[in-house]
């Protein structure tokens, strides 16, 4: 899987189902997943992804997409690829820093890490 970091939306707005917690707000990192692999990927990156802030602290992805097109649980078949947004609910005061994206629900070996400007 090729993934590649497109923009981040700091803060997400819009009519959200559930809105951020108190003092927090909605980030959300668009990317684009190609399967450069030859087996048809049907796991939810949701599960793998993190965003970590200046103070190195780690959120994981929420789990309701309020930005959109949300990413949720692809099937993306060899050769495809799909984008979309990666949701995560920050506090008001932290400022993403870094995006984590580990494969197959978190399990794969390795673990990519893009610092965000």
């Amino acid at each position: 899987m090729k993934v590649t970091i497109l923009k981040v939306t700091d803060p997400v707005h819009g009519p959200f189902v559930f809105k951020p917690g108190i003092g927090k707000r909605y980030v959300a990192v668009q990317v684009r997943l190609e399967n450069i692999g030859s087996k048809v990927y049907l796991v939810s990156p949701l599960i793998g992804t993190a965003l970590i802030d200046q103070n190195r602290q780690r959120f994981p992805a929420d789990v309701f997409d309020a930005a959109e097109p949300g990413i949720a649980s692809p099937n993306i078949a060899p050769g495809d690829a799909l984008t979309g947004y990666i949701t995560f609910e920050l506090p008001k005061g932290s400022k993403p820093a870094r995006f984590q994206f580990t494969l197959d629900s978190g399990l794969a070996p390795e673990t990519g890490e893009w610092l965000l400007t």
